[in-house]
């Protein structure tokens, strides 16, 4: 597997493969992903925008099999500062439990603590199990909730 940040040129040639691996990797947990093309590709193309050195992608070949957008100049107004904040981080369901989502996870872990910040928040679904235990086995912690969502954050200050 390669992990690589994509030019714009790249991630327009990409975005239908992007976009295919989107829904398919919320085809189980569909209440917490868009499902419609379109809608999709606003929402990629939003996260590209917001910081394209944080949009992270995992080939296999010459196929992307997954990838984890973050922005490293997020304003979190809860915690009235700048953070890093992961917005997206999604495996091809035939990817999973193989490090991948280890692997990227720690590439944008790298990048954000890389751009001097020492907080790093996420938003997951509250029943998404598996996504939850990733981040708590990596001493993320639950601040609290909002709706079908629970935002966890983590700081990087002391570690």
């Amino acid at each position: 597997m390669k992990i690589r940040t994509l030019d714009e040129e790249d991630f327009k040639k990409l975005l239908p493969k992007l976009i295919d691996l989107y829904i398919e990797a919320y085809r189980d947990l569909p209440e917490y992903g868009y499902q419609n093309r379109n809608e999709t590709k606003r929402y990629l193309k939003w996260l590209y925008r917001g910081d394209p050195q944080g949009f992270i992608v995992g080939f296999e070949g010459e196929e992307p099999i997954g990838f984890i957008s973050c922005h490293s100049n997020w304003w979190d107004s809860k915690l009235e500062k700048i953070i890093g904040e992961i917005h997206e981080f999604v495996v091809h369901p035939s990817f999973q439990r193989k490090g991948i989502g280890n692997a990227l996870f720690e590439e944008s872990i790298k990048y954000l603590t890389g751009k001097g910040l020492t907080t790093i928040g996420l938003w997951v679904g509250e029943n998404n199990e598996k996504a939850k235990r990733f981040y708590e086995k990596r001493e993320f912690r639950y601040i609290g909730s909002w709706g079908k969502w629970r935002r966890m954050i983590k700081d990087y200050g002391n570690s």
